[in-house]
């Protein structure tokens, strides 16, 4: 499965990802892509200067998710926050390069889960928001602001700016909601059972928490 793709940053508009049509020329960038593709059977994460590589975990890769996540990839096409379209997602094919905007709200935390799309609405307060991956059955999840998604088989998982920043989840169908901690949470980072994140509320020290809410430790004070 291709879980990686490139995709060149904007340094005017705080690298931010450039419309992705750019991608076409990655056949022209064969010795890039001979690097990316022995780094990611080698199961190395490589972030070269002008160019990044997305792999696919737990909704979309950790450092896309606390960058923002703008992008994630499957084996088909990589979906994307499009500049040139408001920031909307659009979708590109990697075989063909054909470029489909797929929704008309400016959208980030992007995660792809069994042949759905998961993101944050900007224009509706960083709702949860969930669509086909061509971009039907776009469908609001939940109505507060919502960071930092985490997409796990039938669960997402959030940090609520609304609500002090605790981590929330909610089921795939937007119901189910429960709080699973009390501490201002960012930079969430989920692994098996497991939800790492960086805690605001205690010098941003580095917290470790069940995706049940339970055995909330700290990990380290570095």
């Amino acid at each position: 499965m291709k879980d990686y793709y490139f995709f060149e940053e904007d340094k005017k508009k705080n690298k931010k990802p450039k419309d992705l049509r750019k991608i076409t020329a990655l056949a022209a960038s064969l010795s890039i892509t001979i690097l990316a593709l022995v780094l990611i059977v080698c199961n190395i994460v490589y972030y070269p200067t002008n160019s990044s590589i997305v792999y696919r975990n737990s909704g979309n890769n950790y450092g896309n998710i606390a960058a923002g996540g703008y992008a994630v990839g499957e084996d088909s096409y990589v979906y994307f926050s499009n500049a040139n379209y408001g920031y909307c997602i659009c979708r590109i094919n990697l075989q063909t390069g054909k470029i489909d905007k797929l929704n008309s709200s400016l959208s980030w935390n992007i995660c792809y889960s069994n042949d759905w799309i998961y993101y944050s609405n900007y224009d509706d307060d960083y709702s949860i928001y969930k669509m086909r991956t061509d971009g039907s059955e776009n469908t609001k999840l939940n109505d507060t602001k919502s960071l930092y998604l985490n997409v796990d088989g039938d669960w997402i998982y959030y940090s609520d700016s609304r609500n002090g920043g605790n981590i929330y989840k909610i089921d795939i169908n937007g119901k189910n909601r429960s709080v699973l901690n009390k501490d201002k949470s960012v930079y969430l980072c989920l692994v098996n059972d497991w939800i790492y994140f960086s805690n605001s509320s205690d010098n941003s020290y580095l917290y470790k928490i069940k995706t049940d809410g339970t055995e909330r430790t700290l990990i380290c004070k570095k």
